[in-house]
């Protein structure tokens, strides 16, 4: 499986600013043990216990090789500086037995942030390598490849509030490696509402992801039960802005809708326009760069619940020989605005945000 990258420039919750009003604070460097051989979680969450609350947590420009979980959820007023790399272990079976559960399906991370006031700045530099090639060679053998239980995540953020994250690299995760920005799976329960409003994410950089920002929600029909099965959820996505995007190498529609999930992995057979989920007031801008794909936009939205309000504007992806990208694939869509559609989208369940 080919590498991608995930830059995280900025996502904000809140206006925020990196300026330290506290020049004084305690200031916790973390030193690493050079070694695959040595973990450095223990003196990570050694850094964060003393300079977690109210200080500065540290992290040099090297490689600091993290073997076992973390979990740094009372974090408070703090600054994490991260100018190297943190690289997770390839003991599969350690993980598979330790990863801490989050409290949905049967998702479990490898490492927890949380708290109020938290600012981490990885300088565009700062990287967490999730080592996921191992994990991508060991799922293919397995009978059940998605969702499999204990396969962790890079990161959780839980209950993190009035807090930004800027310059963060992600490579090579453990689990869901390279399919850019996410919202979903949604509608995977039956009769649950559920609400995804005011989401703000913008100058992201994409090397050799799927797309660039997909969201995904299951049919009206409920087969099976999650983690790999489910749907008949209802709810709605509403005032989402994703602005400042440069992608190298875009494998798939930059942006994607799927409403088709039905179960994990197998389109199977099934009413593909059912979701009584909506998409709408979602707006895509300045979106520019590479790609291998002729699909800006696959927006594949139910007929019960059409999306409405989509935007797409300032686009300039461009195919190997330089020619735009232009393909719009519309189904079930109202009032699209910045773009027209130049195409009927595919139908068919998918794991992935497209068909």
């Amino acid at each position: 499986m080919a590498s991608s990258v995930l830059t995280i420039i900025a996502i904000l919750a809140c206006a925020f600013s990196f300026v330290d009003a506290n020049p004084n604070r305690k200031i916790c460097v973390v030193k690493g043990g050079q070694s695959k051989d040595i973990d450095d979680a223990p003196a990570i969450l050694h850094a964060f216990k003393e300079c977690g609350q109210h200080g500065k947590v540290l992290f040099n420009p090297q490689t600091y090789y993290v073997n076992s979980v973390m979990n740094v959820s009372w974090l408070k007023d703090v600054d994490i500086d991260i100018h190297g790399t943190l690289e997770w272990s390839t003991n599969i079976t350690y993980w598979l037995n330790n990863s801490m559960q989050v409290g949905y399906q049967n998702q479990s991370t490898a490492f927890i942030i949380g708290g109020d006031n938290v600012r981490i700045n990885a300088f565009g530099t700062g990287t967490f390598n999730g080592n996921g090639d191992d994990w991508y060679k060991w799922i293919r053998q397995q009978e059940n490849t998605s969702n499999y239980p204990g396969r962790p995540h890079a990161l959780t953020l839980s209950r993190l509030t009035n807090s930004a994250i800027h310059g963060l690299r992600f490579l090579r995760s453990q689990m869901w490696n390279g399919l850019g920005i996410a919202i979903g799976s949604i509608g995977q329960y039956n009769d649950q509402f559920e609400t995804i409003e005011r989401v703000s994410v913008n100058d992201i950089d994409y090397e050799n992801t799927l797309h660039a920002f997909y969201v995904k929600t299951w049919t009206d029909d409920q087969n099976g039960y999650p983690p790999n099965g489910g749907g008949g959820g209802l709810g709605y996505l509403s005032g989402v802005e994703v602005t400042n995007l440069n992608a190298t190498g875009l494998r798939g529609a930059a942006f994607a809708v799927s409403q088709c999930t039905r179960f994990s992995g197998a389109p199977g057979v099934g009413n593909c326009t059912n979701s009584q989920f909506q998409i709408k007031n979602v707006a895509i801008k300045n979106l520019s760069g590479t790609t291998k794909s002729t699909r800006v936009a696959s927006l594949q939205c139910s007929a019960v619940a059409p999306c409405s309000n989509i935007t797409i504007a300032d686009v300039d992806l461009r195919l190997a020989n330089s020619t735009l990208a232009s393909d719009y694939l519309c189904g079930n869509l109202i009032n699209p605005m910045g773009f027209t559609c130049t195409g009927d989208v595919c139908v068919g369940g998918s794991a992935t945000g497209e068909c």
